[in-house]
Order: C-alpha cells, then sequence, then structure tokens
C-alpha cells in the first residue's frame, strides 16, 4: 500500500509538472502550487469523507499523507526550497504519532489533519485568486482550531511516552505556524 500510493503521488507530481513545463510563480515552480491544492483541498477531504463512510481506512489516510509530503523532498532538494523542509519533517513524525493514538481519538487526529491542510492551502491559492487579506484569517483560525483539538488529543492520551511527544509536536509546528501566520500578516497589506 505504502508504495503503490508513493507512486501515484510521484506520477501526479510528474504528471503536473510537465503540463505546466516548470513554469515558475513565486520563486517556486508552479506544479507544486496546483500538487498542494489538489492535495489539501480535494484527495484529503475525499479521503475523510470516504472514511467516514467505512470506504478507506485511517491508515490509509496517514500514508496518503506521509507520502504526500515525501513525494515532496526530491523538489525541495533539487530547488533548495529549504523553508519547506522543517515542516514537511514535523508534519511527517505528526503523522507517524497518528498510527498509535488509540481508536477514540483517531475521528480528531483526522480532523487535526484537514484542519492543517485546509488552512495551508491558502499559501497556494494565489495561483487561482489574490486573497492576501484573507489568507491570515483562514490561515490562523484553521491552527487554532487544530491547536485545541491537539491538545485534546493529547490530554486524552494515556500513554505518557506518546503524550509527550505529540505535545512536543504540536509546540514545534505552533513555532512554524507562527512564523509563517506573521509574514502573511506582513503580506496582507501589500
Amino acid at each position: 500500500m505504502f508504495i503503490t500510493n508513493f507512486c501515484k503521488y510521484s506520477l501526479l507530481r510528474i504528471f503536473l509538472n510537465c503540463i505546466t513545463k516548470r513554469k515558475i510563480y513565486n520563486k517556486d515552480y508552479l506544479y507544486t502550487y496546483y500538487t498542494s491544492l489538489l492535495f489539501q483541498l480535494v484527495i484529503l477531504p475525499i479521503l475523510n469523507i470516504l472514511y467516514y463512510f467505512n470506504k478507506v481506512s485511517y491508515n490509509y489516510i496517514i500514508i496518503s499523507s506521509i507520502n504526500y509530503f515525501l513525494t515532496d523532498f526530491p523538489e525541495i532538494f533539487y530547488s533548495k526550497l529549504y523553508k519547506y523542509f522543517t515542516h514537511h519533517i514535523i508534519s511527517i513524525n505528526i503523522l507517524l504519532g497518528c498510527f498509535i493514538i488509540p481508536d477514540n481519538l483517531k475521528k480528531n487526529a483526522l480532523i487535526n489533519s484537514v484542519l492543517l491542510e485546509l488552512g495551508s492551502s491558502v499559501m497556494s491559492l494565489d495561483v487561482l485568486v489574490k486573497c492576501n487579506y484573507y489568507k491570515p484569517f483562514i490561515f490562523g483560525s484553521s491552527r487554532l482550531l487544530s491547536i485545541v483539538n491537539g491538545f485534546y488529543i493529547v490530554y486524552n492520551v494515556k500513554n505518557k511516552f506518546l503524550k509527550f511527544m505529540l505535545l512536543c509536536l504540536i509546540i514545534l509546528l505552533t513555532n512554524n505556524n507562527y512564523k509563517i501566520f506573521k509574514s502573511l500578516i506582513y503580506k496582507m497589506n501589500k
């Protein structure tokens, strides 16, 4: 399942790369924006809806999310876009922690996943529509809801190691997101 899923995302990236002919947009490759939007606004929400109808498993969604991040690494290194590296590493570690979350908290983990990706989608929306004024509100709201939900998960986890690991990752992600939020507010007035 992991290899098949990885290949699907790799082929999607290659396909979008060929269609956009590696055009540059806002100092990044255009296809990366389309790939992000496709995953954040289409694939992940559909997978979550299918989960609630028992059509896909929780593990499949987590593996899909990990593969989405992993297939971005070659472009990060090739293009020297290291600003995304830290974010991807933190996100992958959080997703790995989701494998050992108790069953009663798995829906909360999926909700956080959707919240974080929907909020991150505003970073790529410029390709389709200008929304600088709304970016901080959408991004910040998704992060605030995710933090509340994340602390709910941490509070309800009984395993002390998992509790500690998730708490550290939430703090790291919050710090990373705060920096992005500040830059969005700065860019809002431009």
